[in-house]
């Protein structure tokens, strides 16, 4: 029977531990340093790992074998399955539009302070993410939610692999504290209550100390109640949860507790400064070989004249168009050079082609164009 040396080189235990860490070094060169993609980084991380296991911690091959193929099994059902899974469900949002309808509502419906936005969606929201997925995924999705508001790239990801040294621990569902259990014997729930004794003080302390490295401290002094209210409902709830009910659901419970709470909050009280930390969100451009729509013409003097204007409104990658107000019955836009009474270029929806303006028919020029390619350039006089 193999039994483990724990103090291979030179029966020194600061030696073992520096030659214990050479296969995490290999790897952090060759992502870092070398630049490689990380399936090949990790395999020389393997590779490194396995020589030493068998030269220096004189592991059996066959042993070291059956470890790696537990290794593989591993990665592929529990981890891989649930960062699949989350992938998955967050494309099926993108591509539905699910997630632009929640990027939309934040944008609108929550302060826009750059510091309020971050402990939502990097704090709460990643929070969730970690709790459902982790592995990786709540970085991801957290700091592209975050970059889609307009936070640098670099600074979301910062900011968010900040956040995510809290609910790291009980991430997916459980997965570590559950494997440590069965690593070492001991019963998961022991070990998710004493972790859970640990972990909320820092729960407590991460949204005072990411929105110090955002804004520093001054920022600090604008919005210090709602770092409160997150850290504090997160941090109870993830003790409650983890010490009477199981490791599984302390990160889940306490994000959604935290978020709720977060948005509540901020709807009734907002920061004095909101002015000075007021996000930016990025604002669409203009289509490679794309060119600008030219300018109505001006619609003749007299009392049917109505100029309509589009309206829209922002959402952060692209403007939906707001249908323009209704004109009185029995009062409407003059014609316009090109748009006939009853010429089939001229029509819109709902019937309506005698006597409307052009820029009456523009979203459902744009329609079209969208629909026919360039044909359509030359059917609208206007150039929609």
């Amino acid at each position: 029977m193999f039994r483990q040396v724990l103090i291979p080189v030179g029966g020194s235990l600061f030696l073992s531990f520096l030659v214990g860490m050479i296969p995490i070094a290999v790897v952090l060169v060759a992502l870092g340093i070398l630049r490689l993609p990380a399936w090949l980084a990790a395999l020389a991380g393997l590779i490194v790992g396995w020589i030493l296991a068998l030269w220096i911690w004189r592991m059996p091959v066959g042993l070291a074998t059956q470890s790696t193929l537990n290794g593989f099994a591993f990665a592929l059902w529990p981890v891989m399955w649930i960062v699949w899974t989350a992938m998955w469900l967050y494309n099926i949002t993108v591509r539905t539009g699910t997630f632009d309808t929640f990027r939309r509502w934040m944008i609108h419906e929550v302060p826009a302070d750059r510091r309020i936005l971050l402990l939502i969606v990097g704090f709460s929201f990643g929070a969730l993410m970690e709790g459902i997925a982790g592995f990786g995924t709540p970085v991801a999705i957290a700091s592209a939610l975050l970059i889609g508001l307009g936070f640098p790239v670099l600074e979301a990801l910062t900011l968010t692999l900040i956040f995510n040294t809290s609910p790291v621990a009980v991430g997916a569902l459980g997965v570590p504290i559950t494997t440590l259990g069965q690593v070492t014997g001991l019963p998961a729930n022991t070990l998710g209550a004493m972790v859970g004794r640990q972990l909320p003080f820092f729960a407590f302390l991460l949204p005072f100390y990411a929105v110090v490295v955002l804004a520093g401290f001054r920022g600090l002094r604008g919005v210090w109640p709602v770092a409160l209210v997150a850290g504090a409902s997160f941090a109870l709830t993830q003790f409650a949860v983890s010490n009477f009910i199981g490791p599984q659901l302390p990160d889940i419970l306490a994000s959604l507790i935290s978020l709720i709470c977060v948005i509540l909050f901020v709807r009734v009280w907002q920061p004095p400064d909101l002015e000075q930390y007021r996000a930016r969100f990025p604002t669409p451009a203009a289509p490679a070989g794309s060119r600008a729509a030219p300018a109505a013409a001006p619609a003749p003097p007299g009392p049917t004249a109505t100029m309509l204007t589009e309206a829209r409104t922002p959402i952060g990658e692209q403007d939906i168009p707001v249908p323009a107000p209704s004109v009185a019955a029995g009062v409407g836009p003059a014609p316009t050079a090109g748009h006939r009474t009853g010429d089939r270029r001229g029509s819109v929806p709902g019937g309506r082609s005698a006597g409307t303006s052009c820029q009456d028919c523009a979203p459902w020029c744009r329609w079209r164009r969208r629909r026919s390619g360039s044909r359509h350039r030359s059917a609208c006089p206007r150039g929609w």
